[in-house]
């Protein structure tokens, strides 16, 4: 390792691209990518999205190819302009399932659209080896005062995602770190540290590190 570009590539649309998140499938055999994308975007040559940000999830060789990619904007059916999706963070595991980390931004509102989405937030999805969705789980959201957020996104080698974030109250706010239910996305345990938080998960064998910033109690 000397620091020498070996080779970068795009999502492939005609306008911003944003990379968040990357990480190895479980079997280090493919690069997983995640992030958005806003106006056209081709997928294998076929024409999926356009005019709003878009969840991009996609995976690549080692070579920078293209092998899969899937845009996720959390509607019934169907994939449609929409707006202020992001993902932050994605995971892959041994079994083939991918765990995601992404921001949902309000409801579709083109033309009167009478299609709702899920409630604005950040979600864990899971994905199977397709990038097709299996379940999604709400996370955190417009409950919390003054806004929130999610640091990081790990997953154990049985299989568990593991999740930082964040909830600003009127005065201080709450910590989380949360072990998932692979299967269901059910919580197992949530650890909370009031006026404190959890930014980052390291994992080795049966047991979890973590670092974040301790703050003033109110």
């Amino acid at each position: 390792v000397n620091g020498t570009i070996l080779w970068m590539t795009t999502f492939g649309s005609s306008e911003d691209e944003y990379a968040e998140g990357i990480c190895f499938d479980g079997a280090h055999t493919k690069l997983l990518i995640t992030g958005s994308t806003t106006d056209s975007l081709f997928v294998n040559n076929i024409f999926v999205a356009s005019g709003q940000q878009s969840t991009l999830v996609a995976t690549f060789n080692f070579s920078g190819g293209l092998l899969a990619a899937k845009l996720l904007d959390f509607l019934p059916i169907r994939e449609t302009e929409y707006f202020g999706n992001v993902g932050r963070e994605v995971n892959g595991t041994t079994g083939g399932n991918y765990f995601l980390f992404s921001d949902c931004q309000g409801s579709d509102w083109l033309g009167g659209d009478s299609i709702v989405a899920p409630v604005e937030g950040r979600y864990l999805v899971k994905l199977n080896s397709s990038l097709d969705t299996v379940w999604r789980k709400y996370v955190i959201g417009p409950g919390c005062y003054y806004g929130w957020s999610g640091d990081d996104l790990r997953t154990s080698v049985s299989g568990n995602p593991y999740l930082t974030s964040y909830c600003s109250y009127h005065y201080g706010g709450m910590g989380h770190l949360e072990k998932f239910n692979p299967s269901n996305g059910m919580v197992i345990w949530d650890e909370m540290h009031e006026d404190g938080r959890f930014n980052n998960i390291f994992i080795e064998g049966n047991t979890i590190f973590s670092v974040g910033v301790e703050g003033a109690n109110y």
